[in-house]
């Protein structure tokens, strides 16, 4: 009997014994994930020449439910490169240097809590010495067990193509010939006659002739703040222009002290690098619209049109200078067409009515309300003498129509620049242009890291942005994206991407719906920044019948194909992009699973075209668009007289003409 007892009390005890051992088992797991994405791709090889970088970004997450200790990331390098560097660090916190050897990196990341905002990115930045595709795997471990090993490694192929001397178009019945070379950072151009046209120099802030593919004569020399991605940004001739010789150039003035006043028109010979480059020898209002009279041999200043916020420098942050916008131009219906990024504000414009700052400010100047000081991100539409169209979308709009909490910050200047608006809730872009067809407004938007846009812009659209960015039905990409180790951020810290919504009805309800405003999502987005740049139609037959009408896009990174041009073919009413090309991209206009559930239903999907690439500057997706390779950054996109396409090329400093094989 008292053998039995001792039987079954040891039984209890080593039941309990093992009980405590697994309840401290499972306090010890920790699930640790790591993706590995690689940009840009398709990569190019790098030369003695000219490097190329091929950047691999990890997201390391501690899935839970306990914090994970000795967390290491061991990424094997490819062959045959050249490590550049190879870092991580966790949200807000600085860079820490991985160790390394010939054939791996290994980074010792120590402890991670649990959850996306706990977790740590590495980054490792290394150069492709050969073509061919490159195979790069990653992995982590810690020192508790891991429930679901499955999500431990990663690994991702890159394509290296060989470094391009001169662009190349993927018809071979087209061709690239240099029409004028050694340019110093063209960034438009505007034709007078055949062979005769104004290219702008966005970091000289010069307006040059070129005549039969030479420099004739400097029209024009402005005293331009070129800090960042300010400088000479924007031509467009009056439609009159052969009457009244009229030129209107935008573009950002320098002064002599911080805040100070446009001194650019006065001291053009002034070339102290000191005050073209600094970031703060700029006015508030640096950014501009000026009205310029040609007389046959050179531009004299005739009126200012309207000033622009240029000065950035917000709180805890470096100094900025970009989302200058900068594209003007003159519709069909002979207004001027103004186009703007965000400059860095987060106001009303932005789709965010409360600011951040005391008193409910955007910033040190006021806002969050489009006050003279604070009216960026936008499309205006002005009388070519700068007035206010009574047809305007918002013309009517009074203090009485906004929100009852917002009517105290509604003052006539407000209400006056509200007037002024053809769209708004626009981030920032670099390509502009109406249809040749049917007189309607297209543009192309960047993201900040997700959500490259390709828009149709009609009177009183809302662009979403900061409370969307590509379409509302993605809008958990958007935010898993912004908030990820790897990409944290919205370049302003005062709005967080963790504040972007969670479900695509709350994204649209946090809108500022003016009266009148509509917002439509993008005809085509890409899931990543892609970073679309110039933009333009094919007008008439010169390169084919079969390419006119057809929208031509550049890009904004000369390290993605050494700069590329997609082709878009329009629907047969020219509301829409015709993606049939693609059978995957024109397919995900329809949400797959026809029994989705309320959540998407709830989004509104209006079959917008999505491209799912990979990582920023991937190609993924769109390799049926390529139209071209190795311009270069993209600034503008015009058909010229003869019916040929003109690419202006920041980077490679050239004008580039396409024309059809003779």
């Amino acid at each position: 009997m008292r053998t039995k007892r001792n039987s079954f009390l040891a039984a209890a005890i080593l039941i309990f014994l093992l009980s405590l051992a697994n309840i401290s088992a499972a306090q010890d797991r920790a699930d640790l994930s790591i993706t590995n994405t690689a940009q840009p791709n398709p990569a190019t090889v790098s030369t003695p020449t000219v490097a190329r970088n091929i950047t691999y970004g990890m997201n390391v997450i501690n899935n839970g439910p306990n914090r994970a200790t000795g967390v290491q990331v061991s990424f094997t390098l490819p062959a045959p490169v050249t490590l550049v560097t190879a870092r991580f660090n966790f949200i807000g916190g600085p860079s820490i240097d991985c160790a390394s050897n010939t054939t791996t990196v290994s980074c010792n990341i120590g402890s991670v809590d649990s959850g996306n905002l706990a977790g740590a990115a590495v980054v490792v930045v290394l150069r492709a010495q050969a073509t061919g595709v490159l195979r790069a795997a990653a992995t982590v471990k810690a020192d508790q067990p891991d429930p679901n090993m499955s999500n431990n490694s990663a690994a991702v192929e890159t394509i290296v193509e060989p470094q391009v001397s001169e662009p190349i178009m993927t018809d071979r019945n087209l061709v690239v010939s240099t029409v004028v070379s050694g340019l110093t950072t063209p960034s438009g151009i505007t034709f007078l006659d055949h062979n005769d046209f104004f290219v702008l120099e966005q970091l000289t802030g010069k307006v040059k002739r070129i005549v039969n593919g030479a420099v004739q004569s400097t029209v024009l020399d402005l005293g331009v703040n070129n800090f960042s991605e300010r400088g000479l940004l924007g031509i467009a001739l009056h439609p009159d222009f052969e009457n009244n010789h009229f030129v209107y150039l935008y573009w950002t003035c320098r002064s002599n002290q911080r805040l100070g006043q446009c001194d650019g028109l006065t001291s053009s010979a002034d070339t102290n690098p000191a005050l073209v480059a600094d970031s703060d020898k700029v006015p508030l209002r640096g950014n501009r619209v000026d009205r310029f009279i040609w007389n046959g041999a050179t531009l004299s200043f005739d009126k200012n049109i309207i000033q622009l916020h240029a000065f950035q420098e917000d709180a805890n942050q470096t100094p900025r200078g970009n989302h200058n916008g900068g594209k003007i131009l003159f519709g069909p219906d002979g207004k001027l067409y103004v186009y703007m990024g965000d400059n860095g504000r987060r106001g009303w414009m932005q789709n965010i009515t409360t600011g951040f700052g005391p008193n409910g400010n955007d910033d040190q100047f006021g806002g969050p309300e489009p006050d003279n000081n604070h009216l960026t991100g936008f499309v205006l539409r002005l009388n070519d003498d700068g007035s206010t169209p009574e047809d305007n979308p918002f013309f009517e709009v009074e203090a009485s129509d906004l929100p009852r909490d917002l009517r105290p910050r509604a003052s006539a200047e407000v209400i006056a620049n509200i007037h002024k608006l053809f769209a708004y809730g626009i981030r920032n872009g670099f390509g502009i242009a109406f249809d040749p067809m049917t007189g309607e407004l297209w543009e192309s938007q960047n993201g900040d890291d997700s959500g490259s846009e390709i828009n149709r812009i009609s009177a009183g659209f809302n662009g979403g942005w900061i409370q969307i960015m590509g379409r509302a039905h993605n809008i958990a990409d958007f935010k898993a994206i912004e908030t990820s180790p790897v990409y944290f951020g919205l370049q302003q810290l005062r709005w967080p991407p963790t504040l972007i919504a969670d479900s695509p009805r709350q994204a649209r309800h946090r809108l500022f719906m003016l009266p009148g405003a509509t917002y439509t999502d993008p005809l085509l987005t890409w899931k990543y920044e892609v970073a679309p740049a110039g933009f333009g139609f094919i007008e008439g037959e010169g390169l084919g019948a079969d390419f006119d009408g057809d929208l031509i896009v550049g890009g904004a990174r000369d390290f993605l194909l050494q700069g590329h041009l997609f082709r878009f073919k329009l629907n047969e009413d020219r509301t829409d992009l015709d993606l049939s090309s693609d059978p995957e991209v024109n397919e995900s206009r329809v949400i797959e699973d026809r029994h989705e559930s309320r959540e998407r239903r709830d989004s509104d999907d209006d079959g917008a075209g999505f491209i799912r690439n990979h990582d920023k500057w991937d190609i993924t997706g769109s390799e049926k668009f390529l139209f071209g390779q190795g311009f270069g950054i993209t600034t503008d996109i015009k058909t010229g007289p003869n019916g040929h396409l003109f690419v202006v090329s920041l980077t490679r400093g050239t004008v580039y003409e396409i024309r059809r094989q003779p």
